[in-house]
């Protein structure tokens, strides 16, 4: 018996215009009167999820942050605060790159020192909640658990070589492509699977009642987790080859709900 659906966002439920597919709000009240929680599951902040979801707020789970915060209804179900000393060092680190721009998320606000990264995540495509601060470096002076970081290339839409940032702080943090030109950065061990593990033991789940949906390297670890892993055809073909999954529509085609409607809403 199914009892959770997790699904990502950008790239394998939302489209290429950051939209809902038409039904979803649907497909959750359906799955809620089954008793199946409904999970998504992303990078993006908490209160531009809660947001998005408005509707169907109280029948979900949010994964936010790529697992490092996690709720349910007004419960934290995982709350995982980084070293505002790394932070410090991660903004020092990028200084002398101007194509790199630098967002620090806190539980339910972001900080940014750059004008258009600010505009970008304000607009209605993302919908964050953003605060433009003097200097990133200067992090003590956010007075905010600091729950993730994002280093996004703004020269290219295409998949950007982040060089030794990948692996820099590896002995401090985890490095992640959560998509062609965005890298997220969280303690050691936080990823969308350790959320997905924390949900398990919160409501005594078993692998095998979980089904998962993702497109990029930061949703490996979930799908891993997941007794049944749906990835994209839409996805990167190294991330295709990464895991073990079944590979459906694109994002484009409202794949992950036509799926969900498939397994265990129709017959």
């Amino acid at each position: 018996m199914i009892k959770l659906i997790a699904t990502d966002l950008d790239g394998t439920l939302l489209n290429r215009e950051k939209k809902l597919p038409d039904d979803i709000f649907d497909v959750v009240d359906a799955l809620d009167k089954k008793g199946i929680l409904f999970a998504a599951a992303s990078g993006r902040q908490m209160a531009s999820l809660e947001r998005l979801f408005a509707p169907v707020r109280e029948k979900m789970i949010f994964i936010a942050e790529n697992g490092a915060y996690v709720k349910y209804k007004d419960e934290e179900i995982a709350a995982e605060i980084m070293d505002k000393f790394l932070i410090r060092d991660m903004v020092r680190k990028i200084k002398d790159r101007p194509n790199f721009r630098f967002l620090i998320e806190g539980r339910n606000m972001a900080y940014t020192d750059h004008e258009t990264m600010y505009k970008a995540m304000t607009s209605r495509k993302f919908n964050y909640n953003v605060t433009l601060v003097e200097d990133t470096e200067d992090v003590f002076s956010i007075k905010d658990d600091i729950v993730k970081a994002a280093l996004s290339d703004v020269t290219t839409n295409k998949r950007s070589d982040f060089g030794e940032m990948h692996t820099f702080f590896n002995d401090r943090c985890t490095a992640v492509l959560s998509g062609d030109n965005c890298l997220d950065f969280q303690n050691t061990g936080v990823n969308k699977g350790s959320a997905i593990k924390k949900i398990k033991n919160r409501f005594g789940m078993e692998k095998s009642e979980i089904i998962s949906f993702g497109d990029n390297f930061n949703d490996l670890e979930m799908l891993e987790e997941s007794g049944k892993a749906f990835i994209m055809e839409n996805s990167p073909e190294d991330m295709k080859t990464a895991i073990k999954a079944e590979i459906i529509g694109t994002n484009e085609e409202c794949a992950v709900t036509e799926k969900i409607k498939n397994l265990v809403l129709r017959g």
